[in-house]
């Protein structure tokens, strides 16, 4: 997953930029500001580049610029720790976690898997025997870890990674994967189209309008998400930063906002101070064992 920025300023008169990502889940912040003039044209910038890593490098170069907000998550966290990223995920201060995006495992129509339990019977049979895919390298982390806790070791895997939700789709329309781990957001219409079904939702509980059970509910403790958050560089006075969270906490209650939230299948989950860095310390060392699972 790519990371990208929405540079914002605390004096609420003024107007900034920042590097980012291109896709357009990261552009709901920068519009519910602009539309509400919590400030003034904020600007996001596209920068692409080892999972976003790129972008943290840069945001934390700007030390001490109250004017800048770095939209991370899951994937960047997981990025840093993959390509040993000389600035870690946490040295750019995270202010808040806003919401997660849960995948699905997912399989075609006519699969002759019609629960998860056969699907992961017939995986730990032959492991090498049924490829499954994922749009990334979140999705890749999901997969292994459903194996894992089904009792498939982790570097057995046949995981093929797809280009996104689009590519994950056509792999497996044509047969080149039997299943897949896969964002709701890109894969929602196809199987409420009933072009795939999904087995099960990766969450800890079920969402609304979307009757799938989920890993937990199933017997797996498998319940990493997609995350989103927001950042800010290092160097700040505690009141910038304070002035920072403000921004983003109104940002959040805007109407914009919420409709972002429905539009992309997102789940609601703002953390912030004590409650936010006990949870990324526990990503970071689930992520960290996941990757030594696969081998990486």
């Amino acid at each position: 997953m790519c990371t990208g920025g929405v540079r914002s300023s605390p004096d609420r008169h003024r107007a900034a930029t920042v590097p980012s990502c291109g896709s357009t889940r990261r552009r709901p912040p920068g519009r519910a500001q602009r539309e509400n003039s919590i400030v003034r044209n904020p600007q996001v910038l596209n920068q692409l580049g080892a999972g976003g890593t790129i972008a943290l490098s840069n945001v934390h170069a700007l030390a001490g610029h109250a004017d800048t907000l770095l939209i991370g998550g899951t994937g960047l966290l997981a990025a840093t720790i993959q390509f040993a990223s000389a600035v870690a995920f946490t040295d750019v201060p995270p202010l808040a976690t806003l919401v997660e995006e849960y995948d699905a495992i997912i399989v075609p129509q006519d699969s002759p898997h019609q629960n998860l339990e056969s699907l992961l019977n017939a995986w730990r049979a032959d492991p090498h025997a049924l490829p499954v895919s994922g749009g990334g390298s979140f999705d890749q982390l999901v997969v292994t870890d459903l194996a894992v806790k089904a009792g498939i070791p982790g570097a057995e895997l046949n995981y093929i990674s797809s280009d996104g939700g689009g590519e994950v789709v056509a792999a497996l329309m044509n047969g080149t994967v039997q299943a897949a781990a896969s964002g709701l957001p890109d894969t929602r219409d196809q199987i409420e189209s009933g072009r795939l079904r999904a087995l099960a939702l990766v969450a800890k509980e079920r969402i609304d309008g979307f009757d799938v059970p989920t890993t937990v509910e199933l017997g797996y403790d498998v319940t990493l998400s997609n995350w989103r958050s927001i950042s800010a560089p290092p160097g700040l006075t505690d009141a910038e930063y304070e002035e920072l969270r403000a921004i983003v906490l109104e940002t959040i209650e805007t109407p914009e906002w919420a409709e972002a939230v429905e539009r992309f299948s997102w789940t609601e989950n703002v953390q912030t101070g004590e409650e936010l860095d006990r949870f990324l310390a526990d990503q970071d060392q689930q992520i960290r064992t996941l990757f030594e699972e696969m081998g990486a």
